[in-house]
């Protein structure tokens, strides 16, 4: 049986569409791990009642300019975000980089995809009793689909970067620092916004770094298919007879 950097090597296209179909499981799988996790406690009220105190905490000291501030940074995860992917997707396809732009879309379409399917399955969780429910996922919301976007988002900004060897190790060190602050207050935004509790924005997150890590590991093999692709047809030549 071939190993999996052979099948990887000889069968890019096969390979990325395990690698995709295997982080959108993923993605989905892990948050209800944890909410297992979390249900093995003897008080299932404990998360519910650790985000309320934060939320309230938040409400309490809350000002007018905090609150525009926050409304401001909540919309890098919403339609500025949108902007943001669309820029870069132009740029890389003005620079021929069209692995990348490939990349990126599909990188996002994956989260807004996941995003779907962890609400809907979150919504058919919930307890018809909103005081009184007997697991973690009826005391939650369902998994912040603005920290999931924004963090697979600029993720994969951030790894292009990264695999660049034309950025400097300052300039490594200073996307990944802007990335994570960018992306950390995004999660922040949503619960201060009463939008999202900490364990929904924490679902969203873990669900986002799965499916992000997914894309970066099946990155290399886009780009040997778009390689395969461009390779222009070798012809061989035969003997002439008389």
């Amino acid at each position: 049986m071939p190993s999996m950097s052979s099948f990887a090597n000889h069968r890019p296209r096969a390979y990325f569409g395990l690698l995709a179909v295997a982080g959108l499981f993923g993605a989905v799988v892990v948050p209800w791990l944890l909410v297992g996790a979390a249900n093995m406690t003897p008080d299932k009220t404990l998360i519910a009642i650790f985000d309320d105190r934060v939320a309230n905490w938040l409400n309490e000291h809350g000002t007018a300019s905090s609150d525009l501030l926050f409304k401001i940074i909540s919309l890098f995860g919403d339609w500025l975000l949108v902007a943001v992917v669309l820029a870069a997707v132009l740029r890389f396809a003005r620079r021929r980089q069209l692995e990348k732009a490939a990349g990126l879309v599909i990188a996002c379409a994956g989260a807004a995809l996941l995003n779907v399917v962890l609400a809907l399955t979150f919504r058919r969780a919930h307890s018809l009793a909103a005081t009184n429910f007997e697991s973690v996922a009826q005391g939650v919301n369902f998994p912040s689909g603005h920290s999931m976007l924004a963090l697979v988002a600029y993720g994969m900004l951030t790894y292009f970067v990264l695999a660049s060897t034309r950025s400097s190790v300052a300039k490594q060190v200073a996307s990944v620092a802007a990335a994570a602050a960018l992306v950390g207050l995004i999660g922040l935004a949503r619960v201060y916004l009463g939008v999202h509790s900490v364990s929904d924005v924490v679902l969203g997150f873990a669900a986002g770094a799965v499916w992000l890590a997914a894309c970066i590991v099946a990155y290399p093999r886009l780009v040997a298919i778009a390689g395969t692709r461009s390779a222009p047809a070798v012809t061989t030549l035969q003997p002439m007879t008389s």
